[in-house]
């Protein structure tokens, strides 16, 4: 009875949580957002906000390099998850991140379309963002 009822806990699946988002197209995250960016994270903290049920968030600053639509501060107030399947953006001191937002609202996810910039394809994107903004078409795949 034993070897079962260790088996049956071993085989029942535990809590788990994953993000999912709907479209994450080009055309979706630029009209989606107010305000999108490139900034530098020169800070982040731990916050436990009581509006997420003991979740707890990342709260940071990120110097602004490069304002692609909107405006932002030099210096922008964000929050967002861990990144652990709460649809929250990684968050490292030191790297660049894309950032879409919404007016008057700290949080991203990615969701939203909110990234670390690491790869030759997120510059790419960034490129055809601009484009997008400026011209009202897509280049390239997306």
């Amino acid at each position: 009875m034993k070897q079962f009822s260790l088996l049956m806990l071993l085989l029942l699946p535990g809590y788990s949580y994953a993000c999912s988002c709907a479209d994450l197209s080009l055309k979706g995250t630029v009209e989606g957002a107010d305000i999108i960016y490139i900034g530098e994270l020169k800070s982040a903290e731990l916050v436990y906000p009581e509006s997420y049920d003991g979740w707890h968030q990342v709260q940071g600053h990120l110097q602004v390099k490069d304002r692609i639509k909107g405006y932002a501060p030099d210096i922008d107030l964000i929050q967002t998850g861990t990144g652990g399947g709460d649809c929250g953006v990684m968050m490292t001191i030191g790297r660049e991140y894309l950032i879409f937002k919404r007016e008057n609202d700290i949080r991203i996810g990615i969701c939203d379309g909110s990234k670390q910039i690491d790869s030759h394809s997120d510059k790419a994107r960034i490129e055809r963002i601009k484009h997008y903004i400026q011209n009202g078409s897509i280049t390239g795949n997306e």
